[in-house]
């Protein structure tokens, strides 16, 4: 059904979770999640969906997630067309192990976008690394080179991509938020970021981009 589905289907189906709530559940997304297919390049249908996004998030002033930030130029080029901020716009998991070669993170800041450092934790170093993991000095550094001293530092947010209940999928047993407070961030200090740089990473940021705005 929704494999066919226009975009203004699309598009009513996410005003209605927005606004409405999610089946019957009452609940209200407080955030429109969009994803690239698998093979890394944008279907039709993944098309629809990104311009569907971008209309209801203009609607109701809700931002967007995106899985996986590769075929941004896509992505960037429908925001655009749409005229969606692209600061409404959070580009996830620029850092997996996967795909971070593919990912042009500093291009799409320069177009306005913000930038998800969020598998911080998924790392090499454990004793059953997911496919998805990496070396846990490489991600930081990555990480350090993209605030670039804080000249980018408005635009990024990381998080460790653990939840609080188990949904199903596959990740690494005792892993949890807790590792941003136990590891990531005494890593940071360590590395020389200041405590107002954490309150911005940690604090500011995330406020910015969660709240409405039309």
């Amino acid at each position: 059904h929704f494999a066919n589905a226009d975009v203004d289907y699309l598009m009513r189906q996410f005003v209605h979770e927005t606004t409405v709530g999610i089946g019957d559940t009452g609940s209200r997304a407080g955030v429109i999640k969009v994803g690239v297919s698998r093979g890394g390049r944008m279907t039709d249908l993944d098309k629809r969906i990104y311009r569907a996004a971008a209309r209801a998030a203009l609607a109701t002033g809700v931002p967007i997630l995106t899985h996986l930030a590769i075929d941004a130029e896509n992505a960037i080029a429908i925001f655009e067309e749409e005229g969606l901020p692209l600061h409404r716009v959070l580009f996830g998991h620029v850092d997996d192990g996967v795909n971070a070669d593919k990912t042009r993170d500093v291009w799409i800041a320069e177009h306005g976008g913000r930038i998800g450092f969020d598998t911080f934790g998924y790392e090499t170093e454990l004793p059953d690394p997911p496919f998805w993991a990496r070396p846990r000095k490489e991600r930081l550094d990555h990480f350090l080179r993209f605030i670039d001293g804080g000249r980018r530092i408005h635009q990024v947010l990381a998080s460790a991509d653990a939840n609080c209940s188990p949904l199903g999928w596959p990740g690494v047993k005792g892993h949890t938020v807790n590792y941003i407070f136990e590891d990531l961030i005494p890593d940071l200090r360590s590395a020389g970021l200041d405590d107002t740089a954490i309150k911005t990473i940690f604090v500011d940021n995330p406020a910015a981009f969660l709240t409405l705005q039309k």
